[in-house]
């Protein structure tokens, strides 16, 4: 008991919270960490001990004593931040600075790099921004740009202006609040082929793991259709033989129908569809 300034005392149906938070073992290390630590306190475990068995530091354990005589359990949560910083670049600037990476970069330079993008973007009439530092950018384009390589097929240089218009649009939507009555949903299809096995995978045995033949046979192939709403955190896939305007028709009458039945518009995003291919199947379609 020496020197610990906070003590924890649990009751039975806070005790009872934890043993079972980790029997599922389905949370991040450091909430399980946390959990331990408020029962071993709760058995009068000193701290030196309790950080030797969890091998964690000392002062984690006593931080977790403190929070918990503020927040109870309240202390497994992830601690809020102090403050929440604007965003400096909106979906609209996203928007001009994927199309600038896309544009010829600067005469005398082989490419784009970050600090020219971030001093760039201060420029541009489109965008209201004082000052930005290259490290905002490079967030921004570390997942699908990249400013060292180019191709000639990304954007056509003649085509920026049409790019940033339907982004923008994309972007604009995307920001909007959630709203059960107008959903917006993101609609996308692929192909997968299928294998069969050509020879019988071996199970493993003491000694050996298992092992799987690497050869496959061919098995044809299946549409996915994707249906998502990311703000309410739904999504849907439908497996169909064929990707033709028939199925893509069925698509949107099942969303209408059977998912959203009671909304007033369903706002859809559409991707690898021709605006003229859509318009084309919902005028024939006798859903429509």
């Amino acid at each position: 008991m020496g020197g610990k300034k906070y003590f924890v005392d649990l009751t039975d149906e806070e005790r009872e919270e934890l043993e079972s938070l980790l029997s599922a073992g389905s949370h991040s290390s450091q909430k399980l960490t946390k959990a331990r630590i408020l029962l071993k306190s709760d058995q009068d475990w000193s701290d030196p001990k309790i950080a030797d068995a969890l091998d964690c530091g000392r002062a984690t354990v006593q931080r977790t004593r403190l929070r918990f005589t503020e927040q109870r359990l309240g202390v497994l949560d992830r601690k809020k931040p102090d403050c929440i910083y604007p965003r400096k670049l909106d979906g609209d600037a996203e928007a001009h600075l994927v199309a600038l990476t896309c544009s010829e970069p600067p005469f005398g330079r082989s490419r784009w790099t970050l600090h020219l993008l971030a001093e760039k973007l201060v420029t541009l009439e489109e965008g209201d921004i004082d000052s930005i530092s290259h490290e905002t950018v490079r967030p921004t384009l570390k997942n699908e740009l990249q400013p060292h390589r180019s191709k000639q097929w990304v954007i056509p240089p003649g085509h920026n202006a049409k790019f940033v218009c339907r982004m923008e649009d994309v972007l604009v939507l995307y920001q909007e609040p959630y709203d059960p009555d107008r959903p917006v949903i993101c609609f996308d299809e692929t192909n997968k082929e299928l294998h069969t096995r050509v020879h019988d995978p071996l199970p493993g045995v003491p000694g050996a793991v298992a092992r799987t033949d690497y050869t496959y046979r061919r098995a044809g192939t299946r549409k996915l259709f994707l249906v998502s709403e990311p703000l309410s955190g739904w999504r849907h896939v439908d497996v169909t033989k064929k990707r033709t305007k028939k199925e893509f028709v069925e698509q949107m009458r099942q969303l209408v129908d059977n998912h959203y039945p009671d909304a007033a518009c369903i706002r859809v995003a559409l991707f690898r569809r021709q605006i003229s291919e859509v318009t084309e199947v919902l005028t024939h379609s006798p859903y429509y």
